[in-house]
């Protein structure tokens, strides 16, 4: 079996913290986008 080789704690830790902000991103954008959209099917339904 081969040694396992971990990466450093700083680099461990600056990852986390690129993937949280990228999940809280993706989670804005998507949250936003279904705002929206739910409104515009609101409006379009009052229109009707």
């Amino acid at each position: 079996m081969k040694k396992v080789v971990w990466y450093p704690k700083k680099d461990v830790i600056k990852s986390t913290g690129v993937v949280l902000v990228a999940i809280v991103g993706v989670g804005l954008v998507v949250g936003l986008l279904d705002l929206g959209l739910t409104e515009l099917i609101l409006l379009l339904g009052k229109i009707s």
